[in-house]
């Protein structure tokens, strides 16, 4: 197996985790504020992280990557968090999908060359087949869209910042501390006005914070600054919008959703939109 196919399966393995978030989260807010959950999360993965700082060298280039990269973590959520306050979860999903069209013109600002005609087109299919899977209705645009458009933004910045920065920077383990512990600060935006400090130790808020913190931030985030580099930056974007339709199933497996025509479709575009890319170079060769 080579490291690019290795390094696109670890990403895959990442976005599982990220899609087991949804229900898992979904159930967690039951019991504490959304803001709550984020800030805890982001702040226990920073403890986590900590002993980093005393066993691997730091310099200035690894903390300012850290904060541009907490930054632009920070923006996701909360461009994402605002915009869902005038827009649905499946429209919300929907545009912050459209990252994909974003990477392939972000690339030359960041010295990776320049979109290719398949990327686009992977990006559009891809864009497709998430429509088909969450049935977003798209008609009377509002701030919520254009709020959530900027939370895409950041994605498709975070995918190519890493892309770039991991090229020169290998100390993944102090790096991953730094942008966690950057994110923090906004993530716990608002934790300390809701609600639901003494429902942190209920088991089901407790098992979603084990599972969030360990698997979804800690080891994916690790994952992604380590293998990301083995492959290109549309193909991760490509594989990150795998995340819905994992937690799609994971929804329909946990008895949440029922199986709809509309996954099976859509997912179906969404996978194909990841193998074009490989199936038009062996043709090509």
């Amino acid at each position: 197996m080579n490291m690019k196919t290795k390094a696109n399966l670890y990403l895959i393995l990442i976005t599982a985790f990220w899609g087991l978030t949804f229900p898992i989260s979904h159930r967690v807010i039951q019991y504490i504020s959304p803001s709550l959950f984020v800030f805890l999360r982001f702040g226990l993965a920073a403890m986590c992280l900590l002993p980093m700082v005393f066993y691997y060298r730091s310099d200035k280039r690894v903390v300012y990557a850290g904060i541009i990269l907490g930054l632009l973590n920070s923006g996701t959520f909360l461009f994402q968090t605002i915009g869902l306050e005038y827009i649905d979860p499946a429209r919300s999903a929907f545009i912050t999908g459209m990252s994909v069209l974003f990477v392939p013109f972000l690339l030359p600002f960041f010295k990776l060359g320049f979109p290719k005609p398949i990327d686009i087109l992977c990006g559009i299919i891809c864009l497709l087949g998430l429509y088909i899977l969450t049935g977003a209705n798209m008609h009377q645009l509002n701030m919520g869209d254009f709020i959530t458009m900027a939370c895409a933004l950041c994605v498709a910045m975070t995918i190519s910042f890493v892309q770039w920065v991991t090229h020169y920077i290998k100390s993944y383990g102090i790096l991953n501390f730094y942008q966690v512990l950057f994110t923090v600060p906004v993530a716990g935006i608002g934790a300390f006005h809701h609600a639901g400090w003494s429902n942190v130790w209920h088991p089901v808020v407790l098992f979603g914070l084990v599972f969030c913190v360990i698997f979804a931030t800690v080891m994916a985030l690790h994952i992604q600054l380590k293998y990301q580099q083995y492959t290109t930056a549309t193909m991760v974007a490509l594989i990150f919008v795998l995340e819905p339709v994992f937690a799609s199933i994971y929804s329909v497996l946990l008895g949440d959703t029922a199986l709809r025509l509309s996954l099976v479709i859509g997912g179906a575009v969404i996978i194909f939109s990841l193998a074009l890319p490989t199936l038009v170079s062996k043709h090509l060769s």
